[in-house]
């Protein structure tokens, strides 16, 4: 029986992925995507990264509840918290990560008036022919499912199990077909994309590879550990160089104070983020530099956290996302910060990353170059230039390259 059917999204950038392809597969089976508003049966795909999400995602399940609609929550959430779903929402179906590509087989079932508990399907990769994308100019093709870094802050790893990468010439595969289909920019996925090895091929080799596609089209390098990219750094700085390449670069420090690092698990020093952050900047002086930062870890005294504010004002990155910590499952118990200081600290963090993001924007005044209009926003078109920096525009086509001049900073966008 065909239905009706709402994906509301929850994911990281890993898992976009994933949510296409499934839904390119319930398309293909006779269903109907539709609004919430229309859909018999919601399916969420969930994230499990942080509680603020999770209590996102809760309140989703309670709506649903109230509006009577048939619920499949999938991905992380399900698998991390399972038993409370379970208890608490007995009328929902749940589904794990590895559930994603047998998304028909399960609304199949929903559709027959089962309810579905299904956590440990056997993996298949989101790798098709043809996918229905979110925006048809931006292609998220996954490299790697799981991650084997130990960070203790961390639900990924207990949700999605040890890294294992894709063989590369089915990323490049994908690649190519992406761009066959009008793709103008492909964003490499992966919870740690620089820790990328199969069958000979590191990350650079890989990156290498694609540019050797041919077509108009820009590669974005998803979200990297520290520790990773000091492996392969030499070699990567180097591959970044290609003209495809976006001199885009999003290495996540979480906290600049080496006590901090050392009980989080994190396997780097700050002087070794910073000697990284020197040398891509030494290569690509108008480079972006995008980063996490975690406030109120159990080990994080106010010594601490002054070190992370001092080390962000030295470094300077262009886009910073501050996290409040907030305790996963998996995590032992341990002495906590107070919750009104997480709180002093975030706002205080907020602070410095509007500060420090508004001055980065200001240094592309004046700036002349060429755009690639990629996205609408707010009834402008979105261009992006070499650096993956947003520009708005008044004029143009999607997928058309445009030559434009900064006059302009609004919110997070630079104006033409």
């Amino acid at each position: 029986m065909d239905m009706k059917v709402a994906v509301l999204s929850y994911v990281c950038d890993a898992m976009i992925p994933f949510v296409e392809a499934s839904t390119t597969m319930l398309v293909s089976d006779g269903h109907k995507i539709v609004s919430r508003e229309q859909a018999e049966l919601w399916i969420i795909a969930s994230c499990s990264l942080t509680s603020s999400i999770e209590r996102k995602i809760n309140d989703m399940l309670a709506e649903a509840r109230l509006r009577n609609k048939k619920v499949l929550l999938l991905g992380c959430m399900a698998e991390v918290e399972e038993e409370h779903i379970v208890n608490r929402f007995n009328d929902v179906s749940i589904a794990g990560i590895t559930s994603y590509m047998h998304l028909p087989d399960i609304v199949k079932k929903i559709a027959s008036g089962y309810r579905v508990h299904r956590i440990s399907d056997s993996p298949k990769q989101p790798f098709l022919k043809h996918i229905l994308r979110i925006n048809p100019l931006v292609a998220y093709i996954p490299v790697s499912e799981g991650c084997s870094s130990k960070c203790k802050f961390c639900i990924c790893r207990i949700a999605r199990g040890s890294q294992v990468s894709y063989p590369a010439e089915k990323v490049v595969e994908a690649v190519q077909l992406a761009v066959n289909s009008g793709a103008k920019e492909i964003v490499l996925v992966g919870d740690d994309v620089a820790s990328y090895f199969n069958e000979g091929f590191s990350l650079p080799s890989l990156l290498r590879k694609i540019c050797t596609i041919s077509g108009d089209f820009k590669i974005k390098l998803g979200y990297m550990n520290p520790a990773s990219f000091l492996k392969v750094a030499e070699d990567l700085i180097s591959a970044i160089s290609h003209p495809k390449v976006y001199k885009y670069v999003h290495l996540n420090l979480q906290s600049a104070s080496n006590s901090v690092l050392k009980s989080m698990g994190r396997s780097y020093t700050k002087e070794e983020f910073m000697m990284l952050v020197k040398t891509l900047r030494k290569h690509y002086p108008n480079m972006t530099l995008e980063t996490d930062v975690i406030v109120g870890y159990p080990a994080e005294q106010d010594e601490d956290f002054a070190q992370t504010k001092m080390f962000l004002n030295e470094i300077k990155p262009d886009i910073i996302n501050v996290h409040a910590f907030s305790k996963r499952p998996h995590m032992k118990s341990e002495e906590e910060v107070p919750s009104w200081k997480i709180k002093e600290r975030y706002e205080d963090l907020l602070r410095l990353k509007n500060k420090l993001e508004a001055e980065s924007l200001k240094r592309w005044m004046g700036w002349e170059g060429e755009v690639v209009i990629v996205e609408k926003h707010d009834g402008f078109l979105v261009g992006r230039n070499f650096a993956y920096r947003n520009v708005l525009l008044k004029r143009g086509s999607l997928g058309a390259k445009a030559n434009v001049a900064v006059r302009g900073v609004h919110n997070d966008y630079l104006v033409a």
